[in-house]
């Protein structure tokens, strides 16, 4: 049983008494149920290992809908996109493990996992606060944040020049993402009143389309989708930010045995990386929703 997962326990016992035991007992079962799993897997034979069909422990993620990486079917069911696609081809690198998907709003799916009752988050930024909670694997790809404006309320266009080229707007980003946390630091004190948080990356789109608001901060390649989706496409323009690209990962919670699965997630991430498979997922992608 891995050192941090002890220490997690310990800390747990000492905060809430004897509240919290069923929660930690069944983490205690699966985290031993995965370590026995792994160290099986270890022993086994390679040709054992291509005739397993029978995975023994699950690796259940929280996210919302965000497309393209994370698309819902008509019954709020999350089974296509980016990272849907790259999960199953990692998770088919690992035999002792497979993994299910849950759909919930981002800010619960960031305290399901935080608390251990999730095992994890994928694609998810790396910050030093989220470390406290999560451990990331090895990082997935690179993309790029954009700010979206309303073209009809900057007629001659909007480009990022400091802070002072947001006075008298405002900006919608969604609370709980990292560029929510990064458009703040970009602002001082006395400005950060004018970033609207919100609950999803539709809503930045259908407010800055509609006029509501004058700006918004979202991912790129989502930006172009749910612009398109929504026959947005003379409404809406894009502009860049400072500092905008940024690495994905998936992050496993500290509070679960699936932690102990770290390396071996980043082992296949690797490979998948250096085969040219997940520039191959992302490329099929960006083909879908086409150029901006």
């Amino acid at each position: 049983m891995n050192h941090q997962f002890l220490l997690n326990f310990k800390t747990l016992l000492n905060k809430g008494g004897t509240k919290g035991l069923p929660h930690l007992f069944m983490n205690i079962i699966r985290h031993l149920a995965i370590c026995l799993s792994v160290s099986l897997s270890l022993g086994v034979s390679s040709a054992a290992e291509t005739t397993e069909t029978n995975p023994v422990y699950t690796v259940h993620f929280a996210t919302d809908y965000w497309p393209p990486y994370f698309i819902s079917d008509e019954n709020g069911e999350i089974n296509q996109g980016v990272f849907v696609e790259l999960i199953q081809a990692i998770f088919k690198r690992i035999p002792q493990a497979q993994a299910k998907i849950h759909a919930m709003p981002w800010t619960r799916a960031l305290v399901e996992v935080r608390s251990g009752r999730m095992d994890g988050l994928p694609g998810l930024v790396y910050t030093e606060a989220r470390t406290q909670h999560l451990q990331f694997t090895a990082p997935l790809f690179k993309n790029s944040f954009l700010m979206v404006y309303n073209k009809q309320q900057f007629p001659q266009g909007f480009q990022w020049d400091g802070p002072e080229s947001l006075k008298g707007r405002k900006v919608a980003a969604v609370r709980g993402y990292a560029m929510y946390d990064k458009v703040l630091k970009l602002l001082d004190d006395r400005q950060r009143e004018i970033v609207t948080p919100v609950l999803s990356d539709e809503i930045v789109i259908k407010m800055v389309g509609s006029g509501r608001i004058s700006l918004g901060v979202i991912n790129e390649l989502t930006a172009v989708y749910l612009v398109e989706k929504y026959d947005l496409e003379d409404k809406i323009e894009y502009a860049r930010l400072p500092t905008a690209e940024q690495d994905y990962y998936i992050a496993l919670s500290k509070l679960s045995a699936s932690i102990n699965l770290t390396p071996t997630i980043s082992k296949a991430i690797i490979e998948l990386r250096e085969e040219g498979t997940i520039d191959r997922i992302l490329d099929q992608y960006r083909a879908r929703v086409g150029p901006k």
